[in-house]
């Protein structure tokens, strides 16, 4: 399922989209490894992991390695934008079937993190915009 965000689209050059697939995101030098890339964009990426807030600092540059089911691209350079608890609430009402887990406090603490992507080569920009054209086809 792929859909493109129109929140805050007056402040982005390039459109988002959403993907619930398995792809992985790693982030350096923090050690952070997702499988649930909230969303992409030829600027940059958004997604959640499990854990407490990343050693790096908003505004820091770090490294991201992509993988899709197709390959990846490592060493993509970015800029942390944020990093975030999530609302639990909103959370619940996105993704959580109370009625067959049980209470909400089994949701794990959840952040989100949000980089920009900084002077990608022709090579990553390839396998991002790869990337982006899978999902709107799915």
């Amino acid at each position: 399922m792929t859909t493109s965000s129109q929140d805050n689209d007056d402040r982005r050059d390039f459109p988002r989209h959403t993907s619930r697939d398995s792809s992985a995101v790693m982030l350096l030098p923090d050690g952070i490894i997702s499988f649930c890339i909230l969303d992409i964009s030829q600027s940059g990426l958004a997604f959640c992991y499990n854990g407490s807030a990343l050693k790096s600092k908003v505004n820091d540059t770090a490294s991201v390695a992509f993988f899709d089911e197709k390959g990846g691209a490592a060493d993509i350079p970015v800029t942390i934008i944020s990093d975030t608890e999530f609302d639990k609430e909103q959370v619940k009402a996105d993704y959580y079937d109370e009625e067959k887990n049980g209470d909400q406090s089994e949701i794990p603490y959840l952040r989100k993190c949000a980089v920009q992507f900084d002077s990608l080569s022709s090579d990553q920009k390839l396998t991002i915009n790869e990337y982006i054209k899978s999902l709107k086809k799915s």
